[in-house]
């Protein structure tokens, strides 16, 4: 029968307890330890077995005798259900440390602020080579490598670089004997497998973090929101391959090596999952086929420079003394650029002498006082320059422009440019451009005009030199499928040429 709750209030009365006494207690207690002592013994050996073993580090294989470092197995479960990074341990790790150490730099950018930490890096191969990461390193227009022994080497530029793998090659400037190269790893590691993280985690120089490999990962194996972050970073979701890991990673870490306890490097730090904790290492495998690529001769840091680098160093280094050497480089070359530094020296010109035409286009004038003032009379000269100076050379049109179309599109970036007027247009608020076509291309250019007097004629050939401000483009045309692009340029400077 069921009892209701009534009933189970009311039924009969429960017997009383006997009072308990100080010699009870204490009695009950010492059978209690007797009877729970072979069952904690039991509990201690079993904890202290599983604690203890170990299993040799061996990320080459065989059977990991004589290695100094130990993957221990997972220990400390916390509340949050998670596991205490592995570490790498043993009598060898302070040698190990300082091995991989002596191989890292600090990248610092070198602008307006002086010296200013951007990521790491770590040598690789000889002659003075640094792998980092490609978000890194254009964060700089011109920059040097720190060393930990003090050693400071400017860079030269790109020796090579990877958009989907978030790589880049630098080369350094000068004397690079007695550099350290680290060796890549040629396997990826296994899971669990016990590895160092090293770089410059807000701000602190040369720092180590270990932890443990938690699986080598394709992108398309990624949650969706990974997969999304790992696309604006590259601009593509490519089958990459990334080492997941649980050692701690921060502002500073990319760039750095992801090492094994034989100090071979597994990947570069990348970037970290603010959720989970996982940094993400790209795998040596794209180290080693961008090594294979690498060029001949370095491109300078400036041309893969963000747009807000580029516009920072511009700002900063426009002088008159600047924008004089630069004219008087750009005559003595004959206008004729044949290498990467000649574009950069045109590039270059351009920006100081559009700068100086309308500073407040592009930053607060009061900022810079007098070197504005002195930056536009050098300008001024040296347009006056360029109007004296005989054009006509076909081999100067085309090599002239032939860079030109490859930077007309870039944000901020100078454009010194030979063109054919096409049209005047005209906006909805009475705002005024040239269309303009670059001579023996069919890449046209929308050139915003400050005044509708003395506008050049359809089929005046022109030199311009301005900047392409902000990145900014027009589309046209009478096919909505197929129209035309033309980049917005500011070009203060339209030179009428016979």
């Amino acid at each position: 029968m069921t009892n209701t709750p009534a009933e189970i209030a009311t039924g009969p009365s429960l017997p009383v307890r006997p009072r308990r006494t100080l010699l009870g207690f204490v009695l009950r207690s010492i059978v209690l330890l007797l009877l729970l002592a072979p069952v904690a013994y039991a509990v201690y050996v079993g904890a202290k077995t599983a604690l203890s073993r170990g299993i040799p580090a061996s990320p080459s294989g065989g059977n990991g005798r004589g290695t100094e470092a130990a993957l221990r197995a997972p220990a400390n479960v916390v509340a949050s259900g998670t596991i205490q990074p592995l570490g790498v341990s043993g009598r060898g790790s302070t040698q190990l440390a300082e091995q991989i150490l002596a191989s890292v730099v600090i990248l610092e950018e070198d602008g307006p602020s002086g010296l200013t930490p951007v990521g790491s890096g770590f040598v690789v191969g000889e002659h003075g080579k640094i792998v980092t990461s490609l978000h890194v390193a254009v964060e700089m227009t011109a920059g040097v490598a720190r060393f930990q022994d003090g050693r400071v080497f400017e860079i030269e530029g790109y020796l090579g670089s990877s958009k989907v793998h978030d790589l880049a090659i630098l080369q350094l400037k000068g004397a690079t004997t007695g550099l350290v190269p680290l060796q890549l790893a040629k396997d990826e590691p296994a899971p669990l497998a016990p590895i160092l993280a090293v770089g410059h985690p807000q701000g602190l120089a040369f720092s180590l973090a270990d932890g443990a490999v938690s699986r080598v990962i394709a992108t398309e194996e990624m949650p969706d929101a990974s997969r999304q972050w790992v696309k604006t970073l590259t601009g593509t979701d490519t089958k990459s391959r990334w080492i997941q890991h649980t050692a701690k990673l921060s502002d500073g870490n990319s760039g750095g090596p992801l090492v094994n306890t034989q100090g071979e490097v597994l990947g570069v730090n990348t970037w970290v999952d603010r959720q989970t904790g996982f940094g993400y290492a790209i795998a040596s495998r794209a180290i080693h086929e961008l090594l294979e690529e690498v060029r001949d001769n370095p491109l300078p840091l400036v041309e893969l420079a963000t747009s807000e680098a580029r516009l920072r160093s511009q700002l900063w280094n426009a002088s008159a003394s600047r924008l004089e050497r630069l004219a008087r480089d750009a005559k003595t070359m004959r206008y004729l650029p044949e290498s990467d530094t000649d574009r950069q020296l045109l590039g270059e010109l351009a920006w100081c002498i559009t700068l100086a035409n309308n500073p407040e286009q592009f930053a607060k004038t009061e900022s810079k006082g007098e070197q504005f003032v002195d930056l536009a009379r050098a300008a001024d000269r040296a347009v006056a320059d360029l109007k004296r100076y005989k054009w006509g050379d076909g081999v100067q049109l085309i090599l002239v422009n032939e860079w030109a179309v490859s930077q007309v599109f870039r944000p901020h970036a100078g454009v010194f440019a030979f063109v054919v007027v096409r049209r005047m247009v005209e906006g909805a608020r009475g705002e005024a451009a040239l269309i303009v076509e670059i001579a023996g291309y069919q890449q046209e250019l929308l050139l915003p005009l400050e005044s509708k007097l003395d506008v050049p004629k359809p089929g005046t050939n022109l030199l311009i030199i301005g900047v392409n401000r902000d990145g900014q483009s027009v589309r046209y045309g009478d096919n909505p499928l197929q129209p035309r692009v033309a980049p917005v340029i500011y070009a203060p400077i339209l030179l009428p040429l016979e």
